[in-house]
């Protein structure tokens, strides 16, 4: 489970600091993650790495440790230009990213 107050206490804010960053953040990364599939199409590794490591950096930043440890083996497969086993992670990563994002929700409700 997400603690959006471990983040808070973490980063040094209060709860309803972060509040504005997560209504960027998960808009922006279903862009990223857009992109990403797009460009999977084309068998763009850079702009597949390049995604999947903007995602895992914002991640990183709001200590969602499952997202960032899912991007990184997907950036490790990008970078060796395993598209399928990418494709094949998708479903999975989506659903951590909308799972977090239904926490996120609860919680400034």
């Amino acid at each position: 489970m997400y603690s959006i107050e471990h983040v808070a206490r973490e980063l040094m804010l209060e709860p309803a600091d972060l509040q504005e960053i997560y209504e960027e953040f998960f808009p922006e990364a279903a862009a990223m993650l857009s992109l990403c599939e797009r460009e999977i199409q084309n068998d763009n590794e850079h702009l597949v790495r390049h995604g999947l490591h903007g995602i895992k950096g914002m991640a990183a930043n709001l200590r969602m440790e499952e997202l960032v440890g899912m991007l990184k083996e997907m950036e490790q497969w990008a970078k060796s230009g395993q598209f399928e086993c990418i494709k094949s992670k998708l479903p999975a990563l989506k659903q951590c990213i909308r799972s977090l994002e239904e926490q996120v929700e609860i919680y400034y409700t």
